[in-house]
């Protein structure tokens, strides 16, 4: 009989380890140096300039009844997924790479700058197209809901990269993992509402 209890106890764990796996995959929290780039900055690259991204979605600015678009690297966050700034309330589409994105160069040079512990100098960097900088103490924690599903870049179309600007593509998803999660619900009870209001 204990055996048989032992191995029940075993095999549960084993469910919520997997169950709560799961769950991170879908939503997580990441601390960044927030950037900015923009078609009109001078010294920008050629894509950029044309006002298209690595991904192909044409560029445009974004506003608060918007989602915007970021530069991200794809090693750690999905082409395709969604970022939420809980600093200005805003969304912003994973669609664009860059060099000092992937290196963190612009994090690590302003932690020496001002001193500041390894958590800054290993932050990520997200490079967030607008005019300006995003958030005003650069540096800030973002929730990601991870892309699923195909390759954003190479095996979605451009109407089916463009659909995850909609915020009612994001309200269904977020929908569909309050079902299934039991993690972050608080958080993605306020994301969805934002959402909501757009």
């Amino acid at each position: 009989m204990k055996i048989k209890i032992v191995t029940l106890v075993l095999a549960l764990t084993s469910v919520s380890c997997a169950n709560t796996k799961n769950e991170i995959k879908k939503v997580q929290k990441v601390f960044a140096r927030a950037t900015q780039f923009h078609k009109n900055d001078p010294g920008c690259d050629p894509w950029t300039k044309r006002g298209t991204t690595c991904t192909q979605i044409r560029l445009s600015d974004s506003c608060d009844n918007t989602i915007g678009m970021v530069a991200i690297d794809p090693k750690i966050i999905p082409f395709g997924s969604l970022i939420y700034s809980p600093e200005n309330e805003r969304f912003y589409l994973a669609c664009n790479i860059g060099g000092a994105v992937s290196s963190r160069v612009a994090a690590k040079k302003l932690a020496d700058k001002k001193d500041l512990s390894d958590k800054f100098r290993e932050a990520l960097v997200l490079d967030f197209y607008a005019k300006k900088e995003i958030i005003d103490n650069h540096f800030g924690d973002f929730f990601v809901i991870l892309h699923e599903g195909e390759d954003f870049r190479f095996d979605l179309s451009k109407s089916e990269q463009e659909i995850r600007l909609k915020p009612e593509f994001w309200i269904d998803r977020i929908h569909k993992i309050l079902k299934e999660s039991s993690t972050k619900k608080d958080t993605l009870t306020a994301i969805l509402c934002r959402l909501q209001e757009m």
